[in-house]
């Protein structure tokens, strides 16, 4: 290395200015009291070329920065499993899919009125109708709020996001050559979509054959140092499968956190890819930043500005639309409005594509690259104003997180129910009549309201929310009982509380045998399936009136709950018996 010029130490000049500005940055950020990721957007733009030029390698650096997404992706997938993936599903195809289409549509129109060609505004419209992944989950991680209401809508929206770059890549290129005399290729379309789907195919096979038993093999060779490099070897392996198929590198890696999540080296997997996800994920919002122009801003502040605002305005009125008609309250619509109001980075790509393919103008993709950017960098002032927004209007009126933790506190043995439905008020009468001491939790304003008019002590909050559950005084707690239904958080929720006392008796209900085994997976003592249990009692009902006896109707109603929740849960009988697994025959002693 002491004979070598000074140009092959480009990579480790740069390295040494982006670990110093990640140094400066985040301590000035915790001093602050603001977001890291709004100082690494403007230590991007002053160490990038249209600044100070400090960076010299910026290809290289970009490379490297989208590995951080990678990882951010993975471990995120690690909290997910494939079959709390499946409760979400109607808001991944059903909210992401209209969110996107509507979106592009509406810009390819504003893209027509502003002069585009038909080529460049399909282009546009869908470079535009995605947001920032990598932004809006580090921000929502920042607040604990992955789990919650929001940050469900939210990481359903942009995981069909990422679905969706694999066709939009595939058909940009196409888009861009396209002219009177050409049409799309069908056939290459359609073979980019099949390469996709097998792709996804592939990487879970992977997963769950390959990957479970080669981390058991590695862990054996107790080794942190081997387990931390094949950890890392995972996630690049399927990051380069989601890539080489047309997929995004982010949406490979999150497939294969998702094959582990469920499995006994997921916290350990994380803990030694936690540390490269940070540093790296500083690294890409300094690239991010880096793109802004500044020198092109001053010239075009005005239409940039313009087009930063509508764009802002356009998405948050779309998704807080979408949001109150799939029957999000108002203060959750907006936030995630504001959360989502972004353009992507997946819009720098199509707009290399589309001024290869000479589309645009050179002031057309300044000016689309710059709205982009300066999106990008309101997106942790819109995130915070969304928050605001959020605490005003569903917080206005209702009892306060601080209320509920002076009544915890003296409250000696008393029961938690999670929600405040149907199968919660029905709960809290029969605690009531038994005059047991219970609190209850619940996001619908207008239900905390109803309740707190007639003396019910019912609080505000989202359960799946740190700061909700750390209201609550634990050690006081005599028993839980987690019914918000299984498109909610209740599998966080029992984890949460067993996670803090492993003794307490943990009461889930459960709407499917599916919701059923995640939630028994992640700690529930007993676990009630409301549907079946409703139709046991009507069939009990109908022995009876058949002329059967109650101790007849019992044993039926008993025989037929142990063969279908026998290896799913614990239950109690007719008698009020609970089993663990199997329960016994009928006749033997319990």
């Amino acid at each position: 290395m002491a004979g070598g010029s000074p140009d092959d130490l480009t990579w480790l000049h740069d390295a040494v200015v982006y670990l110093g500005a990640a140094v400066v940055v985040a301590p000035v950020c915790a001093r602050l009291k603001t977001t890291p990721i709004l100082g690494y957007l403007i230590a991007g733009v002053a160490l990038g070329p249209y600044a100070f030029a400090v960076v010299k390698d910026m290809e290289g650096a970009r490379g490297l920065a989208e590995l951080g997404v990678v990882l951010l992706m993975f471990t995120i997938g690690l909290e997910l499993s494939f079959q709390r993936l499946r409760m979400l599903a109607r808001q991944v195809f059903g909210f992401g899919f209209v969110q996107v289409a509507l979106t592009a549509t509406g810009v390819f129109i504003f893209g027509r009125m502003a002069g585009l060609s038909l080529e460049a505004a399909l282009l546009v419209g869908g470079a535009l109708s995605l947001s920032s992944t990598a932004l809006v989950l580090r921000l929502l991680a920042e607040r604990s709020a992955l789990n919650s209401k929001l940050g469900r809508l939210v990481f359903s929206t942009l995981l069909f996001q990422d679905l969706a770059v694999a066709p939009m890549l595939a058909a940009a290129p196409l888009i861009a050559l396209a002219d009177e005399t050409t049409t799309p290729n069908i056939a290459e379309l359609m073979t980019a979509f099949g390469l996709a789907l097998g792709a996804v195919f592939g990487i879970v096979v992977f997963g769950r054959y390959f990957m479970r038993p080669f981390l058991g093999v590695i862990s054996s060779l107790n080794s942190r140092e081997v387990f931390a490099a094949s950890s890392l070897l995972i996630v690049l392996v399927t990051a380069w499968a989601g890539a080489a198929a047309g997929l995004s590198m982010a949406l490979g890696a999150f497939l294969a956190g998702m094959m582990l999540a469920g499995s006994g080296y997921r916290h350990q997997v994380e803990n030694e890819l936690v540390p490269f996800r940070g540093l790296l994920l500083g690294l890409f919002f300094m690239s991010i930043g880096a793109l802004i122009d500044v020198t092109a801003l001053i010239d075009l502040w005005r239409e940039a500005l313009a087009a930063t605002a509508a764009l802002i305005l356009f998405k948050m009125l779309v998704i807080t639309g979408l949001a109150r008609l799939w029957g999000f309250p108002w203060a959750t619509a907006l936030h995630a409005g504001l959360l989502l109001a972004q353009g992507g980075e997946f819009a720098f790509a199509l707009a290399a594509i589309a001024m290869g393919g000479g589309l645009v103008t050179e002031m057309q993709a300044q000016v689309f690259l710059l709205a982009t950017a300066l999106s990008l960098g309101l997106t942790p002032a819109l995130a915070a104003l969304g928050a605001w927004i959020d605490h005003r209007l569903e917080r206005a009126g209702l009892p306060s997180l601080k209320e509920l933790e002076t009544v915890t506190a003296a409250s000696p043995g008393y029961v938690v129910i999670f929600g405040y439905g149907r199968a919660g008020q029905s709960l809290a009468k029969v605690l009531d009549a038994a005059a047991e001491t219970y609190v209850a939790i619940d996001h619908a304003p207008p239900r905390v309201l109803a309740a707190a008019s007639q003396g019910a002590p019912v609080f505000y909050g989202d359960a799946a929310r740190t700061e909700t559950l750390a209201a609550l005084d634990i050690e006081q707690m005599r028993l839980a009982v987690v019914g918000v239904g299984e498109s909610e958080a209740g599998p966080d929720i029992v984890a949460w509380l067993k996670a803090r006392r492993p003794d307490l008796p943990v009461y889930a209900r459960a709407e499917t045998k599916m919701s059923g085994e995640v939630l028994k997976a992640a700690g529930a003592d007993v676990v009630v399936h409301e549907v079946n249990e409703s139709s046991l009692h009507m069939g009990g009902a109908v022995l009876r009136g058949l002329g059967r006896s109650r101790d007849d109707a019992a044993a039926a109603i008993d025989q037929y709950r142990q063969a279908q929740f026998e290896d799913t849960a614990s239950f109690i009988d007719a008698s009020g018996q609970r089993y663990e697994g199997k329960a016994p025959a009928q006749g033997a002693s319990a």
